[in-house]
């Protein structure tokens, strides 16, 4: 039984150390198509759009009971999608497009802090000295990760800065917002349908005709179903599954190994530049999560 219950926590382990893998290359990929004539826009409008098909496809053919759920909650679940997702991806992908991967990913894993804070403002959670600390040691984070002021000019580092703590206050927003959800509906119930309401959402912003008149190659599209598979599908499953095999304050711990490897896969696949003011920044913010999450 020992044996087992060893295990199955090892595993728990494992599946969360790949959904970070698997967030951090996404990262690292989207750079590589920012590089290639693709815009923020077009990667997270696709991201959602193919997600929520597969997803939607899947649940209908081995759960369809999933897919009920009360009028009342559609609403909710459609500002989760909005704010929560689409707020969320853009954010954080438009940071990467203007900065770097070592930008985007150190900002928007900052979203625990702004989660604590959230708890602690809606009396969810007290705030503890360690907490404290933490944020202070996030903002320190985040202000050398990106450089700020650089050699570059304040502008371009101020501008990424704001979009990446959007980008984390928005994923913030779906931690906090699903809460109540979540007691009533499966993880994949209500990703689902935030994913439709994100879906709808982008295609008010760039209609279909728009992305169809974009001229995009069978071979990107192609590679924006991998993304969104890399990005969205499998690392959700492994965060699920691992979640309830090791509880939530192993889970984020670990998963702190997103930010490492999309740093050190920008450095490797896309040459980023990598310096010290950079890792000093990247590991105050993982030291402020660590820290915030033993308080």
């Amino acid at each position: 039984m020992q044996s087992d219950q060893t295990g199955q926590k090892w595993g728990g382990y494992l599946l969360i150390s790949l959904s970070a893998l698997c967030w951090g290359l996404s990262a690292t990929l989207a750079k590589f198509l920012f590089r290639h004539e693709v815009g923020p826009l077009i990667l997270v409008q696709t991201r959602a759009s193919l997600s929520f098909v597969i997803l939607a496809l899947v649940i209908l053919f081995f759960r369809p009971a999933a897919l009920k759920i009360r009028a009342a909650d559609l609403p909710a679940l459609s500002l989760l999608g909005v704010v929560g997702i689409a707020g969320a991806n853009f954010f954080y992908y438009y940071t990467i497009a203007i900065s770097s991967v070592a930008t985007g990913v150190i900002l928007q894993y900052t979203a625990p802090v702004w989660v604590l804070l959230g708890a602690v403002a809606l009396k969810w959670d007290r705030l503890h000295w360690r907490k404290g600390a933490g944020v202070l040691l996030a903002w320190a984070g985040c202000i050398l990760a990106v450089g700020w002021p650089s050699e570059a000019g304040v502008a371009g580092s101020t501008l990424a800065f704001v979009t990446g703590i959007l980008a984390a206050l928005c994923f913030a927003f779906f931690n906090l917002y699903g809460r109540r959800l979540i007691a009533r509906y499966s993880l994949w119930t209500i990703l689902c349908y935030s994913l439709a309401a994100t879906t709808f959402f982008w295609l008010l912003i760039n209609p279909p005709w728009a992305l169809w008149n974009a001229g995009y190659s069978p071979d990107q599209w192609f590679t924006f179903l991998w993304f969104a598979v890399l990005s969205v599908l499998l690392p959700y499953t492994f965060y699920s599954v691992g979640l309830r095999q090791i509880g939530p304050t192993r889970a984020i711990t670990v998963s702190t190994l997103e930010p490492i490897v999309g740093i050190v896969s920008a450095y490797v696949i896309v040459g980023e530049s990598l310096g010290f003011v950079q890792l000093l920044g990247a590991g105050l913010v993982l030291s402020a999560i660590l820290l915030t999450h033993r308080g």
